[in-house]
């Protein structure tokens, strides 16, 4: 094993270094979609939509679209993304009281969803 430091060096440190396991990479999955045409960002909302009408079944993917999209968002400053998602959420929620009710309570309302877009990216 190589060390890093001065031949006299009392405190010698082995080489490669290792980082301990609790530090958190930062080139990890916390990526940021890129939206290179408009047909992608519909693709997306669509799918939120999608999976929206689906739920509770697809809860999972509902969640990591819409985090998707959020961060994305977020990223671009493009706020007016987020409020015409949370209006597409709020339709979807009174079409679905009617047919799925439990889909319905999945959906959250708009001004909960205003909020959970609005804070911190997890």
């Amino acid at each position: 094993m190589l060390t890093v430091g001065h031949k006299g060096a009392q405190n010698k440190e082995p080489f490669p270094v290792v980082q301990s396991k609790s530090i958190k990479r930062s080139y990890g999955p916390n990526y940021t979609t890129s939206w290179a045409k408009d047909k992608f960002v519909s693709q997306d909302i669509t799918k939120i939509l999608r999976n929206a009408r689906k739920l509770p079944e697809k809860t999972k993917p509902f969640y990591n679209e819409l985090n998707k999209v959020r961060r994305a968002a977020l990223a671009y400053g493009f706020i007016d993304l987020i409020e015409g998602i949370a209006a597409c959420l709020d339709f979807e929620q009174k079409n679905l009281n009617e047919s799925k009710p439990a889909a319905a309570k999945s959906v959250t309302s708009l001004a909960e969803f205003k909020i959970i877009f609005f804070t911190r990216l997890d």
